[in-house]
């Protein structure tokens, strides 16, 4: 086994194996204990099975059908609205910044008193 170098805690320097203090400072250094390196070892891991039940087969054709179908539904609802909003116009009840209404006043005998 081969023998680790250790160095001081306080100058850095390397310090002689077995030695009780750094050569350089004076330090003591204390003794290394020696810990031998675990063996890690693990149990393989089972194959993975996934059940096949419940789950839908579709084709990638009918998928596409699916989706060219809600595309063509949302098309038609925003050209419906596009075209109400044409024919309609698009008169709106003001609410902020309002032209003054004309009003016919009421006769003086339907007014309340």
């Amino acid at each position: 086994m081969a023998v680790l170098p250790r160095f001081c805690g306080r100058c850095g320097a390397q310090v002689a194996p077995g030695a009780p203090f750094c050569g350089r400072c004076g330090a003591p250094v204390a003794a290394q204990a020696l810990v031998a390196q675990p063996v890690y070892s693990y149990p393989m891991a089972r194959p993975a099975t996934y059940p096949t039940t419940g789950r839908y087969k579709l084709s990638q054709v009918a998928i596409a059908g699916g989706l060219l179908i809600i595309l063509a539904s949302v098309t038609i609802a925003l050209t419906a609205l596009g075209v109400s909003h044409f024919i309609g116009g698009t008169h709106a009840t003001c609410t902020v910044n309002c032209a003054p209404k004309f009003v016919t006043p009421l006769a003086e005998g339907a007014s309340y008193h």
